[in-house]
């Protein structure tokens, strides 16, 4: 599945995070495992000498937002980022069809605007 590009979050802030994987399953295919959930830093990777701390959750399987299939999506909390740094967000789940399907976000952190 692609990288995606998502709007810059805050060096304090914590958001959940959805990786939607429904379009990509056929009807009455489900996440039977989250396989990782893993964040690299890939531009400025230096000033985080630790990206996976970032990762502050595990994951929680949900519906698909697009298609409404259960069990179709996965949600987990990132957070606590830091300024200048572009991190690569990524979950691997294992399917009821054997299917192993990947999702990569990439997020930047950079200051609220007037700090």
């Amino acid at each position: 599945m692609p990288t995606t590009a998502r709007v810059p979050i805050d060096p304090g802030e914590a958001e959940n995070i959805t990786f939607d994987f429904g379009p990509a399953m056929s009807p009455g295919v489900y996440i039977t495992n989250v396989n990782s959930i893993t964040c690299s830093a890939v531009v400025n990777a230096a000033a985080d000498p630790d990206p996976q701390s970032r990762v502050l959750s595990a994951g929680m399987l949900m519906p698909s937002a697009e298609t409404g299939a259960a069990d179709a999506a996965m949600r987990a909390l990132f957070g606590n980022m830091i300024a200048g740094v572009v991190y690569q967000l990524q979950c691997i789940v294992s399917c009821i069809d054997s299917q192993r399907l990947p999702i990569r976000w990439h997020i930047r952190c950079a200051e609220p605007p007037g700090t």
